[in-house]
Formats: C-alpha cells, structure tokens, sequence
C-alpha cells in the first residue's frame, strides 16, 4: 500500500462533520493520504458551510449534486466513486462516518495492526457502531 484516501460521506450533519474532519487531519498518519468530504444534497446552508471549511482546512469536498441528480441517499455511490479512484491510485480506502471523532492515532494504528498490507481499494471503515 502506497497511500491511503480517508472519506466521509455526510448529509446535513454539518458541526460533527467539521469535528471529524479537524480529527482527521490532525491525526497522526505515517503514509500519504487525501481527506475528501462527500457531501450528499444537505441544504444550501449547509452546503456552503462545507465549502467554507474546506476552503479553510485543507479538505477536499464533493457535492454530490455536481455528480448525480439522483437523491440521497447516495452511499453506494460514493463508496462505487471512492472504490474506482482507490484502485487507480493504488490506495486503501478509509470512511470515517460523520458522527466518528477518531483520536489522533486510530487511523494510524488501524493501518498498524492490518500489517500496513491493506491492497488497493481494500475498505476500513472506522463508524461508532
């Protein structure tokens, strides 16, 4: 494994997503990674309020109503989208559920006790379930 994308699909759960996101990319992550936000028709609101934090912190985002016109919910398709753009880059894939705030070294230690062989596109996904 040569890099790994961490996402986390959300819908209008905005003040938890932005908590998950400064865990994410506070954290402390020994391979290369990009962080992307799929953000799933939430309100214009709070649409903008993700493109704000994203514009401020460093993440990618995605809306989903630049990509489908189909309405949410869209989860088989991101993970479909994250799932193709993985094997391209040759990355594992990491969701972080929007209402997960991970400790600076989960991800990291995740990675760890997988013995660092997670294959492309192969899925952890790190939820409060």
């Amino acid at each position: 494994m040569e890099k790994i994308h961490i996402i986390t699909p959300v819908k209008d759960s905005i003040d938890l997503t932005i908590e998950t996101a400064k865990a994410v990319l506070d954290s402390e992550i020994n391979v290369p990674y990009t962080y992307t936000i799929y953000n799933d028709f939430s309100t214009p609101e709070n649409t903008a309020r993700l493109e704000k934090a994203a514009a401020e912190m460093g993440f990618n985002l995605v809306n989903l109503c630049d990509v489908t016109d189909h309405p949410s919910p869209n989860y088989l398709l991101v993970l479909q989208m994250c799932q193709q753009q993985a094997i391209a880059d040759k990355a594992a894939l990491v969701i972080v559920e929007s209402d997960v705030i991970v400790k600076k070294k989960t991800v990291q230690e995740v990675l760890e006790k997988s013995g660092m062989k997670l294959t492309a596109a192969e899925v952890v996904r790190l939820s409060p379930f």
